[in-house]
Formats: structure tokens, C-alpha cells, sequence
């Protein structure tokens, strides 16, 4: 384990200089995913929806497989599926209710957050707290959800708002397995924090089922 985490750590040295150096670089959705200004022009760094540039500024997305991109397409499939939510549910839709949580690392959650309130915003009944997780483990520098601990998780919501529910991304999980990088599993932290824990893909059309309690389709 000790081995697991000092290589991660020199892995993602660059990262933490590169979100230092955020007038040149910003960092995606993914944990290993680095974009550059120049080959993406109108990047912002805020990291909020509005921070991504529009889609045909990524060319089709020829550099998805290698993270390129990855943000804006969730927030446009979050998009779309919204609406395919309100064509399929109508005026109902309004009259959803459930109280949910979600966590996740700080550079992306301004955009996740957004993202949320606008499902509050059709839907006056549902209440979701969005959490800002601060990684402690590897270093408050380290910004991206891929590095979060289970030990952090537990440890900064303990006492919050959780609802029904709580979402993590599922990229913060190690590949096909259900505990994180400091073998924390999910059931580990839902004991802790006495809440039903939910997996929501990086993937806009699940999350915003997830969000307004529907099953996908």
C-alpha cells in the first residue's frame, strides 16, 4: 500500500504544478486528463459550467480517449437529458421530491453544483447538497475527484446534510472494485455516515437521473 501511494503521489506531482499554473492548463473530469489553452482556445479556468468551452471548439472530440473534453460532453448529455426528462414526464416533473447528496473534489464542483441547481430549479421539491471534498490525504493541491479518500470523505461529511442518498463519481473508485485508494469501501462509508451510497457515472444522462430520481431509460 505504502508503494501504491508514493507512486501515485510522483504521478501526480505534475498535476498539482500544472493546477498551480492554472493561467496555462486546466485540469478535466478525469484524474489524468490535462488540457492545454492552446489546443482547446476559450478554456477558462473557474471550472464552471460556463468555464468549458462550447463543443465545436473540440473538434468532434477526436481527443476524448485521452481526456480531452471529457467535462464538456458530460454537461451537454446532462443538458439533453434534461429535457428528455421533462418531454417524458411533462408537468410532473415539477412535483418531484426527493433529498439526495453529492460529493466531490473541488475542481470540478462549482460545475457540479450548477449542474444540480438546475434540476432544483425545475423541480422545486428536490433538495441536493453539493460537497466540496478536500483532499487531505494527498495534499489540499490535489483538486481532481479521482484522488479522493474514503477518510476524507467520511471525515468532512460526518455531522453534514446527506438526504436519502449520497452520490459519489464513480472514478474515484479503484477499476471494478468497490473501495477507494485508501481501501475505504463503499459500504465502509455508508456505515459511517449512516446514508445510502449511490455510484453515478461520469456520465451526464445518469446523473441527472440520478438527480431527479428517475431510472434511466
Amino acid at each position: 500500500m505504502k508503494k501504491l501511494f508514493m507512486v501515485l503521489s510522483l504521478a501526480f506531482a505534475g498535476l498539482t504544478n500544472a493546477n498551480a499554473q492554472s493561467n496555462e492548463l486546466y485540469i478535466n473530469y478525469s484524474p489524468v486528463t490535462l488540457t492545454t489553452k492552446a489546443s482547446v482556445p476559450g478554456a477558462r479556468n473557474d471550472l464552471s459550467v460556463s468555464g468549458f468551452p462550447e463543443e465545436e471548439r473540440y473538434d468532434g472530440y477526436i481527443q476524448l480517449e485521452n481526456g480531452v473534453g471529457m467535462m464538456r460532453l458530460l454537461i451537454n448529455e446532462f443538458d439533453d437529458a434534461v429535457e428528455r426528462i421533462k418531454e417524458r414526464y411533462g408537468d410532473e416533473v415539477k412535483s418531484f421530491s426527493q433529498e439526495i447528496s453529492l460529493a466531490t473534489g473541488r475542481l470540478v464542483y462549482p460545475c457540479i453544483k450548477e449542474l444540480a441547481e438546475k434540476v432544483t430549479e425545475i423541480s422545486p421539491g428536490i433538495k441536493i447538497h453539493v460537497y466540496e471534498i478536500i483532499n487531505e490525504f494527498f495534499g489540499e493541491r490535489i483538486t481532481v475527484s479521482g484522488l479522493l479518500t474514503g477518510q476524507d470523505i467520511i471525515k468532512q461529511l460526518t455531522g453534514k446534510e446527506l438526504g436519502e442518498r449520497l452520490y459519489l463519481p464513480e472514478n474515484l473508485l479503484r477499476s471494478g472494485e468497490d473501495y477507494l485508494l485508501d481501501d475505504v469501501t463503499i459500504g465502509d462509508i455508508s456505515k459511517a455516515l449512516s446514508v445510502d451510497v449511490g455510484i453515478s457515472k461520469c456520465d451526464g444522462y445518469y446523473l441527472a437521473c440520478a438527480l431527479f430520481g428517475v431510472e434511466p431509460e
